[in-house]
């Protein structure tokens, strides 16, 4: 008579992003952004460094634990920051040894 509801089975709890946005490793994530601002002319010298930094911070944060992701952003973090850096530096050194 006193009959309990079936238990309910519920899978474990994904994250909302589905995954794409790297949450568990900060340093990856926040070198990517940097990296993406870095492409605004003359800021680039000051936050491509930093984002080629926290790219390889964030890339060895991943080898450690896979689980934590960002292994892309890392890499995007890496090469837009190095990117970014030589173009403003070769824009500078044309612009001031012509």
């Amino acid at each position: 008579m006193n009959q309990q509801p079936p238990p309910i089975h519920r899978t474990p709890a994904s994250d909302a992003t589905g995954g794409v946005i790297p949450y568990k490793n900060v340093p990856s994530l926040v070198g990517y952004y940097l990296g993406v601002f870095s492409l605004i002319p003359v800021i680039g010298l000051l936050l491509g460094p930093a984002a080629i930094i926290l790219g390889i911070i964030g890339f060895r944060a991943y080898l450690k634990q896979p689980g934590r992701r960002g292994q892309v952003h890392a890499w995007v973090a890496i090469v837009l920051g190095t990117l970014t850096v030589i173009g403003n530096l070769l824009f500078l050194s044309v612009l001031f040894f012509k």
